[in-house]
């Protein structure tokens, strides 16, 4: 039910830009059937993953999916909070006009640094169309 009212929403409500922070274990597992998300940044690559995907965005029509974690891997805490969700609004605050390609690439260096392996994640930002510009949340 919630991915059927959150793809309709983004395109039917008038000057609607959704962003979907998703800080929990198995996080992937949720957007990686969301069919009208064909754009996907992680720290290897970008990849489109539907040949009608549009480079171009129509003004607030945009949907971004931030994963903390792939399918089937644990997502990790930092300072009380979920990682992700305090790596990624540290960052934003310290560097307000980062891509979103330079943000990714930072979740994953401070994910992938941490000690404890059990604790490491690999961030993923899904998206209707290509991100361009600064990240906004």
């Amino acid at each position: 039910e919630f991915y059927t009212a959150l793809k309709s929403q983004s395109t039917e409500l008038p000057a609607s830009s959704t962003t979907l922070i998703l800080d929990t274990c198995n996080a992937e597992a949720f957007i990686e059937n969301f069919d009208n998300l064909p754009f996907v940044y992680d720290a290897e690559s970008i990849t489109i993953t539907s040949n009608t995907a549009s480079e171009s965005s129509p003004p607030f029509d945009q949907l971004i999916a931030v994963a903390a974690s792939r399918t089937n891997e644990k997502a990790g805490t930092f300072d009380n909070c979920g990682a992700l969700t305090f790596f990624l609004t540290d960052y934003l605050r310290l560097n307000p006009d980062a891509s979103a390609e330079d943000v990714l690439r930072d979740l994953d260096a401070k994910c992938q640094g941490q000690p404890d392996e059990s604790k490491r994640q690999h961030p993923q930002i899904r998206a209707r169309y290509a991100l361009t510009g600064p990240l906004r949340l």
